[in-house]
Order: structure tokens, then sequence, then C-alpha cells
């Protein structure tokens, strides 16, 4: 019969007897009691606690102490969830526990060895053996999700989903600091999983990733982490003129479906580099730079239909015409007399391109002026000179042309 928890259950004890009777013996004759004593009998004691996982007691827990298949004593635990079995005697023996309502074994929620039984435990003379027993208590519990790539990065926005057996229980998006939390989740097990963002799965991969078999009790606060691996490539565009030179200060856009992905000018060797680009379906487009022209189209201005998988690296190439003129300027007074000495700048709405001095018959050339963008040219006169500041007089603006074409500009100068 199963005892209360507060009363300890001890076995037969005849070498008690034994002792007392050898001790009476022993006073009555006045002889040592080691000499007429028998070998005195070897005991040990086996303590037994019962816990959630969270650390709580577990209280009124069915407990059976046994030896090889030979049931030997029964008990319950106390309120602490404790329980004692003294004078055991020495020998190999197991212990047993019957989960209390209200509990459960973790062995009955999923498939793991047996926690409710544990064997083989050698019970030595005057030696206290330990055993531990660790329940799931039935109730709501917390679960808590973290999102993150593999150098610790949170992710904010990515959809988390919590799902039993049978059904999707909700669903949550990380915040700011990459965390998604589910609350007063009801006693069971679950799974979550995480829908990895752009950038973090390479294409045809499985869209989601997950764990399973998590195990919500009673007030527990369950913790799953996700470190992503970001899947990515580069794509490189290079830009060359009609004889093959590299085409510099191109503006190359990169994008995907309804989002830009980034923006770079070709440097000296015509090239713009997207490196680091997450894994996804791009397209390349050029933009207009002075001194070029671009067909439209697909081929010409612009390449899409890139997939950009792990660790891949997709070269892309464009041609573009190269776009020149001429300026020619005429310095000269009032007299019309050509003036040397003044200095000429030309500019474009980005910044100066050159200058050049007029020689002796007041002239110079801007012989490789770009088209495809508003030029214009300002003069700054000779010591000596002065003029007129103003479009027309100081300067003429709003200059473009054709490939091939030329402008000619005539400043006039006077004398103070």
């Amino acid at each position: 019969m199963p005892m209360s928890g507060s009363a300890r259950r001890r076995f037969p004890h005849a070498g008690t007897i034994r002792w007392l009777s050898c001790a009476l013996i022993a006073t009555l004759a006045g002889t040592g009691c080691e000499r007429l004593a028998l070998t005195p009998p070897l005991y040990g004691t086996v303590t037994v606690a019962a816990t959630t996982r969270s650390g709580l007691p577990v209280p009124g827990a069915q407990l059976e102490l046994y030896t090889g298949v030979r049931p030997m004593v029964y008990a319950v635990t106390d309120a602490t969830g404790h329980f004692t079995f003294d004078f055991v005697p020495t020998g190999v023996y197991g212990v047993r526990i019957s989960p209390p309502s209200g509990y459960a074994a973790l062995e009955t929620v999923i498939r793991v060895p047996v926690t409710t039984v544990v064997d083989n435990l050698a019970v030595g003379a005057d030696a206290s053996v330990p055993v531990q027993f660790t329940l799931l208590q039935r109730g709501a519990g917390t679960l808590s999700v973290r999102v993150g790539s593999k150098d610790g990065t949170p992710l904010a926005g990515v959809t988390t989903t919590l799902y039993d057996a049978h059904v999707t229980v909700g669903s949550v998006r990380t915040d700011a600091f990459g965390n998604a939390v589910y609350s007063a989740v009801p006693f069971g097990v679950y799974g979550i999983s995480v829908n990895p963002p752009v950038g973090f799965h390479d294409l045809g991969d499985l869209s989601i990733v997950f764990h399973d078999n998590i195990v919500v009790d009673q007030g527990s606060t369950q913790q799953s982490s996700f470190a992503l691996a970001p899947c990515q490539g580069s794509i490189i565009a290079s830009v060359l003129d009609e004889g093959g030179a590299p085409a510099t200060g191109i503006p190359v856009a990169l994008y995907a479906f309804n989002r830009a992905a980034g923006s770079a000018n070709t440097g000296s060797d015509g090239t713009a580099r997207f490196t680091r680009v997450g894994c996804d379906e791009y397209g390349v487009s050029l933009g207009a730079a002075s001194g070029y022209t671009l067909a439209p189209g697909r081929g010409t201005s612009f390449l899409d239909g890139l997939r950009l998988n792990r660790d891949a690296s997709i070269p892309v190439s464009f041609r573009v015409a190269s776009c020149r003129g001429t300026i020619r300027v005429l310095v000269t007074d009032v007299s019309g007399a050509p003036v040397s000495g003044t200095v000429a700048q030309l500019y474009s709405s980005t910044g100066n391109l050159g200058a050049a001095t007029t020689g002796t018959d007041g002239r110079l050339t801007f012989a490789s002026a770009p088209c495809g963008a508003e030029l214009g040219v300002k003069i700054a006169p000779p010591s000596g000179y002065s003029v007129a500041t103003g479009r027309g007089s100081s300067y003429f603006d709003a200059i473009s042309f054709q490939n091939g074409g030329s402008r000619d500009l005539l400043f006039t100068v006077t004398r103070p």
C-alpha cells in the first residue's frame, strides 16, 4: 500500500533485534557483546526528488522501489517533492515514478528514452543514493524565437510560424531585435518555422527552416534560435565603347522585382561591381552619361532575368557609342581685334570639364566636348580687359549637339 510522503518506509530490521538481544545478554553475563553477536546487516538510503523542468517540487507522485522484478516498497513524494527510502539492504535496486494528476512524463509527449525509471542503483553500506526525476506540469508556457544572421545581426520583419502536429497555431514577425514571442501557449509539443528573407535562401531552396519537438509546459519559457547564413554572389557589369575602350562614368543600376538593389558608376576599367548581393533574380540598366549615347532596349541599355545563386558571379557587358563635339571660342575687343591670354572654362552641371587659353589669334578649341549633356563656357579676361557679367557676355550655357557637331562662341571684352 502507498504511504504518505511524511512517513518513511523501512525494511524489517531483524538486525536491530539481534543487536538489542546481544546488548542484554552482555549486560547480564558481563561479557563483551562482540563475542556473542552475529555479523551485523548492512544498510543504505535511497533519496528521491521529483521536480518540474523549472525546478518546482512535484508532490503526490507514486514511487516504487524494486530489485530485479520484485517490488520492495511503495511510497509517495511529500510537499517538497521528496521521499527517502531508509534501511535499504545493500544490493542493486531501481526506482519507478508515476506522475500525479496534472503532470506527465516527457516520453508521453515526444519520442525520448524512458524518464520514469532509474535502474541499476548500487546501494552500499551507510551510503545515500540520490535519484532525480523531472516531470512535465500541464499548463501554459511561453515560446520565444530569435532570428539573426550568422554574424549575430538581428533580422527584423521575418515571419515566424508556430504549429503543432495538426494545425498552424499563429504567426508573428520579428521585431527590430530579431525577436518574436508567443505567450500563453497551451501544454503540448510544437514546431517553429521561419521564412528566410531575401538574401538568406538560395533560388530553388526550401523557403522555410524549422525546429520541431519543442515541449511547452506550465510556466516554461522555451527559446528557439535561428542563425541564417546569407546567400550572396556578385554581378559585374562591363561597359565598352565602339572601339573596345573602357567607358568610364557610366551610371549602372542593379534592380530586382519592384525594388532597387544598388547603383554605381563604371570606373577607369569600364566596370561597375556589385558584390555580396543577396541571391535573387536581378536586372542591370545603364543611365545616360556625358560623352556617350545609348541605344534603348534589352541587351543595349539593360539586361534582366539574371538569376544569382549562392557564391555565383555573373558577368554582363554593354556597348555604348562615344559622343563628342567641338566648341570653338573667339575672344576680341570692341574693335574686333583678337585678345590673347583669355582663360575659358568648359563645364557641365556635374563640374568643370577643362580649361584653355586663347592664343595670339584670340582663339581656342575644346575639340572633344562631350555631348549628351548641356555644357557651358565662361571666360576670365586677361589683365587690362574686362567683360560684363551675364549670359552671352561672360558665359554661354545650354550648349548641346549631336555626335560630331560643333558650336562657335564669340566673346567681346573691353578695356577699362
